[in-house]
């Protein structure tokens, strides 16, 4: 079996009878709300990166299934992914729309032959959308993790049944925290610096427990080409994993890959170079990617078509009532979840009762089957004990009401205020917020639904042709 690194959580697996699947097929940019860039970008050719025999799409999330550049594939394909409990998860729909004529499901710890002496086993985790793949060709086995944080029992079991040679491993996410957050340079450094930490020990524990010797750090090439304060505060390097992982007792060996890149089971790891060697290399990098006369056209042609829409406060509040009442009697979250939070939603820049805002309390208690939103006379900061606060721009509320953008998209461009930490129950409402908009679309409730993937473009290095 031969590996080649395609970008971020795509790689392609080839058997030696030449069937070639691939992994989460990404090329067209900006996602989440027009602010994410595959970074660095993808140098494979098209033509290449569509001759495939299978696709396995490992969840939902942009980054992972992209309409666009699934769209460009031969509908023949079969498509590989999960199966849904919670249909707000289910993308098969999606898919079918896009019109591929196989699609196979797999359930947890499921095993399925594939052509050319393939077989994959899928497992899935049991409170989110995440899937991940171990594939085989008999003689060598791959671990693909993707964003999928599997329980120690599962890493476990992998480790015990599989004899995994090579992982590509999730080693450092791009989450909100802490760059949406209101804190001070200082407190964002300090917990992207226990973020990364807390990242790096998880991926050594990871590749531990499934006895994995080589690993490959994935699903991170990305950036936020709007929004340089993230780009320079938030996320870690491969270099800078593999640099930790050197100094971790019984650790496995980083494999460096970049894109473009094979790897067959006989080289050395250590022959292999990264994409950058410091923070500062990236945004020497990242500066002139950005500054390029397009990606200004193209943020500029965003910004303003953005900057029209216009807030619709009774629409906003009856929407979001629908969907409590929905939540309510309909799964919208896997995790296991005992006790509730409520969270203030303040829409900003518009002329509301309280101080100029609209301002709004979720109750958000699924274990009781409470979950309501009120719209407040008072300010947030004097009603009531929250979790959190959530400041949002009035025209991203708008064009979440209509589908232009979701509310998922809008996961790095609230404003957040969070007193405390982290719970299980905060990982539950974001998953609820994560679900409204595809909500509203099973009601027709979404006319707008994907406008801005007008904005998609194919994500290319200049010097490969498309």
């Amino acid at each position: 079996m031969k590996i080649k690194y395609y970008s971020h959580a795509s790689v392609c697996m080839e058997s030696t009878s030449g069937i070639r699947l691939i992994t989460d097929p990404w090329r067209h940019d900006p996602i989440y709300g027009n602010l994410l860039w595959l970074f660095p970008q993808n140098n494979i050719p098209f033509d290449e990166y569509l001759n495939q025999d299978y696709i396995y799409v490992s969840h939902h999330h942009p980054d992972h299934f992209c309409p666009s550049t699934l769209n460009l594939f031969d509908k023949s394909i079969p498509v590989i992914i999960r199966k849904f409990d919670i249909p707000l998860f289910d993308f098969r729909p999606e898919l079918e729309k896009i019109g591929f004529e196989t699609i196979i499901e797999l359930g947890h710890r499921e095993t399925c032959k594939l052509a050319g002496g393939l077989e994959i086993t899928l497992l899935s985790i049991d409170y989110g959308c995440d899937s991940a793949l171990i594939v085989t060709d008999g003689k060598h086995t791959m671990f693909n993790q993707n964003d999928c944080f599997l329980p120690e029992n599962d890493l476990a079991w992998i480790g015990k049944n599989f004899k995994i040679d090579l992982a590509a491993i999730f080693f450092m996410g791009l989450g909100p925290f802490p760059g949406a957050f209101d804190l001070t340079r200082e407190e964002k450094i300090t917990g992207v610096k226990e973020r990364v930490r807390d990242c790096f020990s998880r991926a050594d524990e990871t590749l531990k427990l499934i006895n994995a010797p080589i690993g490959i750090p994935s699903a991170s090439d990305m950036t936020w080409l709007r929004q340089r304060d993230f780009a320079e505060l938030c996320g870690a390097l491969p270099i800078e994993f593999k640099q930790y992982m050197d100094h971790q007792p019984n650790s496995a060996e980083i494999l460096l890959m970049n894109s473009g890149d094979t790897y067959s089971f006989t080289e050395d790891p250590e022959s292999y170079e990264p994409a950058f060697k410091s923070k500062g290399d990236l945004l020497k990098h990242y500066d002139i990617y950005r500054k390029d006369p397009q990606n200004i056209r193209l943020v500029k042609e965003i910004e303003e078509w953005e900057s029209k829409y216009t807030f619709d406060q009774p629409a906003f509040l009856k929407s979001m009532k629908d969907y409590c009442e929905y939540a309510c009697t309909n799964k919208v979250t896997a995790r296991n979840v005992h006790e509730g939070i409520s969270v203030g939603i303040r829409v900003t820049g518009i002329t509301g009762p309280t101080d100029g805002n609209w301002e709004y309390v979720i109750r958000f208690y699924p274990e009781k089957n409470d979950i309501s939103i009120k719209l407040l006379e008072k300010p947030l900061d004097h009603t009531y004990v929250l979790h959190m606060t959530m400041d949002l721009p009035d025209n991203l509320a708008a064009m979440a009401v209509t589908g232009a953008n979701s509310l998922e998209d809008c996961n790095y461009r609230w404003l957040i205020r969070r007193p405390g930490s982290y719970s299980v129950a905060e990982g539950a409402f974001w998953d609820f917020i994560n679900g409204f908009n595809t909500f509203l679309k099973s009601v027709n409730r979404q006319p707008e639904w994907g406008l801005s993937m007008k904005f998609k473009q194919p994500s290319v290095n200049p010097s490969i042709p498309l």
